[in-house]
């Protein structure tokens, strides 16, 4: 595999496995998490020897969310930011957390963190973000890509969650600002 192509982690959200990918994800340079469950590795693969295989911003979001991480949010939040390429929402995210959406909630409020839809809301922004900063993608391409109907569905669904618009963000604030903003929600 060339040394441009991601790593593809290929993970269940289960306490051991997460811990794991959290403890090693920092010292990889090209990562992609894939969730058993839920993503298709054969997709997944294709999607890496077409053109179209885009960059993913896993690896800076959980690297900076990771030691402040609640244990009983790690899973969550590790399904929201791997998911969040995919649209996942909060059903599909308990599903494989193997729990109930009222769970979810539950240990997210207990943690003090975001709820799980916003958890989802912010990876999507921070996802497309990345990818906006890292290439020359229009947002509106970006958008429709990560399937919003425009980019003024994305900008609105990016200023309900992360308080500022796709344009606004890449010209005022940056993503590892608004990273910044993300992981201060976890204490």
């Amino acid at each position: 595999m060339a040394a441009d192509k991601p790593l593809i982690i290929r993970t269940e959200l289960r306490p051991t496995f997460v811990r794991e990918v959290l403890r090693v994800i920092g010292g990889l340079q090209n990562v992609r998490l894939s969730l058993i469950g839920y993503d298709s590795l054969a997709a997944e693969l294709l999607s890496l020897q077409s053109k179209q295989d885009q960059p993913c911003g896993d690896r800076p979001i959980l690297t900076k969310i990771a030691g402040r991480l609640d244990p009983r949010i790690r899973e969550i939040a590790v399904g929201a930011v791997a998911g969040s390429k995919g649209r996942i929402d909060v059903p599909n995210l308990a599903r494989i957390c193997g729990c109930s959406v009222r769970k979810l909630e539950w240990c997210t409020q207990q943690a003090g963190a975001p709820t799980p839809e916003r958890l989802i809301g912010w990876a999507t922004s921070l996802q497309i973000l990345w990818r906006l900063e890292t290439t020359n993608t229009p947002v509106k391409v970006a958008a429709r890509e990560a399937g919003f109907a425009d980019s003024s569905a994305f900008g609105n669904y990016m200023f309900r969650h992360a308080g500022v618009r796709p344009t606004a963000a890449m010209k005022h604030v940056g993503f590892w600002a608004l990273l910044e903003r993300f992981a201060s929600q976890f204490g």
